[in-house]
């Protein structure tokens, strides 16, 4: 069986309309699966991460544009070259499903504020095609820290709580990435060790 050349596959995903945000077409087709979804189905969490990427521009013949400048969807773009791209994803919590939504590119690391309304705006549509985002996950990036802290104190409920914020009445919980837990648990013990085992031999060496 003869395989399609990259060319073909060029030309077969240049007619797929893919642009900085979220994505229409994956928003369309999870409609489309969440209208025959069970309500307990519908649960999911929204994961969110940076990635890097290789610097530099590149030209698309097709859409008769350079790309590799930012661009935060209908945040706006910049003439900064970019460095990372930002990716939203939702994963089924009872049901076994998972999509890329939404993707951004950046300089660096996005702000705080710009971070706030793109997670804001991701559950509010993913919420209006019938999903029902229980709890967002993402690593203990300083950006990632002060976005859901700010939110948990700017979209609240009548039981405040610095571990979820409410986007239409629906509340959702701020849950970090237990991999990143993890590393983050082992290094700090691999640094108090090792302070603590100077500290003893040093002491040692000054009784002695």
């Amino acid at each position: 069986m003869s395989l399609p050349s990259i060319r073909i596959l060029k030309d077969v995903l240049s007619a797929i309309p893919f642009e900085c945000g979220m994505i229409k077409l994956v928003l369309e087709h999870l409609k489309l699966q969440a209208d025959k979804m069970e309500e307990l189905d519908r649960c999911c969490t929204l994961i969110f991460d940076e990635v890097s990427l290789s610097r530099g521009f590149y030209y698309e013949s097709h859409r008769q544009k350079i790309c590799g400048f930012g661009d935060l969807g209908t945040l706006g773009q910049n003439e900064k070259m970019l460095r990372t791209m930002l990716v939203f994803m939702v994963k089924g919590i009872k049901k076994s499903y998972k999509m890329p939504v939404s993707f951004f590119f950046t300089k660096d690391t996005i702000k705080t504020s710009a971070l706030k309304d793109l997670i804001i705006d991701a559950i509010e549509q993913l919420q209006g095609i019938g999903l029902c985002i229980v709890a967002t996950v993402c690593d203990q990036g300083a950006t990632n820290r002060a976005a859901v802290t700010a939110l948990t104190r700017e979209h609240t409920d009548d039981k405040p709580s610095p571990y979820h914020f409410v986007v239409n009445g629906e509340r959702v919980y701020i849950i970090f990435d237990v991999a990143h837990l993890l590393k983050n648990t082992r290094n700090a013990l691999h640094c108090h060790i090792q302070l603590y085992y100077y500290t003893v031999i040093f002491n040692l060496r000054l009784m002695n």
